[in-house]
């Protein structure tokens, strides 16, 4: 009779093992088949109550990685509530209530319960994310990255589990790097913010072997490999976010990236992205005929490392001169050096302006010149210099400049998490 017990784990076992790995590689519909067959084969107890729970762990997987909890189109999560985040309460709240006695299913289950409340951790960033993307209001890097640090990473005491929560720690790691890309980048760090680009890039390419098997799903991260993809909308979001920041990361860095090539092959480059910023500057300038474009960086009131870096690699035993209160990051095609006191003065003095994101012009009396400004980041504003009067009501000018500056925000990416699933 032992011995029968023994033989009916081991085959709970492997195909516990089996549905883990199914899972992790989002084949949801295999799983479920496996796990429903399963548990009419298995005496009642623990182990059958488990497998009894594991399709509606399917559900709310598959539901998670179509970003279902954004998305109000499935007539099973028209609630009030967040409905898959009530889901995934449920979920632990079954798996609490699953009889004691047999240690290999409590690991199993202690794994999910950890899993599940970090679901719900995730499901509130994306919809902070979401929210913040549907909103007219600057994205603050500094306040996701809270979010997601609060998410405690737990390493998994199980083999049988092991794919499925590494899954898990891949978007997790994805989403937590591409955040601290982007705070680096709203500071105009350089390197820091490379470099979390390129360890999210190196995640996204492990994320594409483990799911390379799935002869319909042609994952690629090349700049068109969106058309008429069929990969889940959480994985198709995440790559357009990595490919916002860095489109982002060659405007913020021209000028130290373009000492490490040509100019006709820093275009070529920036050609390659899904929104060519220096491009788009290049055509409002030339269109309204503007002296200058630039992207003013305020420095006041930040903390020791921003105000003492700049653009570039920076030697840690090198002595750096701090960077002045308004530092120009980008200027096209010159860089302002008269009117410079009087932007700076701007900025200062209509700071509450600006932080509507609008368009605000002032025309300077004395120097006869005219300045449109919007806020692209927190700390950073685009100016556009014209030598000559202009009004205020001239709506060509700020409608350009407004498109322009909503490309470069992050809004617009937030708030594709719901678009994907139209």
């Amino acid at each position: 009779m032992e011995r029968k017990h023994s033989s009916s784990n081991e085959r709970s076992a492997e195909c516990l093992s089996t549905f883990f790995m199914q899972l992790s590689q989002l084949y949801f519909d295999k799983a479920r088949e496996l796990v429903e067959k399963e548990k009419d084969a298995v005496r009642p107890g623990p182990c059958r109550q488990l497998l009894t729970l594991l399709p509606n762990l399917v559900v709310v997987e598959k539901s998670y990685v179509e970003l279902a909890f954004v998305s109000m189109k499935n007539k099973i999560f028209l609630r009030k509530d967040n409905s898959l985040r009530s889901l995934y309460e449920s979920f632990r709240s079954d798996l609490n209530k699953l009889e004691d006695g047999d240690d290999f299913v409590t690991k199993i289950s202690e794994h999910l319960n950890e899993h599940a409340a970090a679901r719900i951790l995730l499901i509130d960033l994306y919809e902070r994310m979401y929210t913040i993307g549907s909103s007219n209001k600057a994205v603050k890097a500094s306040e996701l990255l809270v979010m997601i640090n609060a998410i405690q990473p737990f390493s998994c005491r199980l083999e049988i589990i092991a794919p499925f929560i590494a899954s898990f720690s891949l978007e997790y790691d994805i989403l937590k790097n591409l955040l601290q890309a982007l705070s680096e980048l709203q500071s105009w760090q350089f390197l820091p913010c490379l470099t979390h680009l390129h360890f999210s890039n190196t995640h996204l390419t492990t994320w594409e072997k483990n799911l390379q098997n799935r002869e319909s799903w042609k994952l690629g991260f090349g700049a068109s490999f969106l058309k008429g993809n069929q990969t889940p909308a959480l994985c198709q979001w995440l790559v357009k976010l990595k490919y916002a920041i860095v489109a982002k990361f060659s405007l913020y860095f021209h000028s130290v990236l373009v000492q490490q090539t040509t100019g006709p092959d820093m275009r070529t480059i920036c050609s390659k992205h899904n929104i060519d910023h220096m491009h788009k500057i290049h055509s409002l300038q030339r269109k309204h005929d503007a002296i200058c474009v630039v992207l003013v960086l305020d420095a006041t009131g930040g903390d020791a490392e921003l105000l003492s870096s700049g653009p570039g690699y920076q030697h840690p035993e090198r002595a750096v001169e701090p960077l002045d209160q308004f530092t120009v990051m980008l200027s096209y095609p010159v860089k302002p050096k008269d009117q410079l006191p009087t932007i700076t003065k701007a900025l200062s003095e209509r700071r509450a302006e600006l932080s509507t994101l609008e368009v605000i012009c002032i025309y300077c009396v004395k120097e006869k010149y005219t300045y449109f400004m919007s806020l692209v980041d927190p700390r950073v504003t685009l100016v556009v210099v014209f030598d000559s009067k202009k009004d205020d009501r001239e709506t060509s000018i700020k409608n350009n400049i407004s498109e322009l500056c909503a490309q470069l925000r992050w809004n617009r990416v937030f708030a594709l998490l719901k678009l994907n699933n139209k």
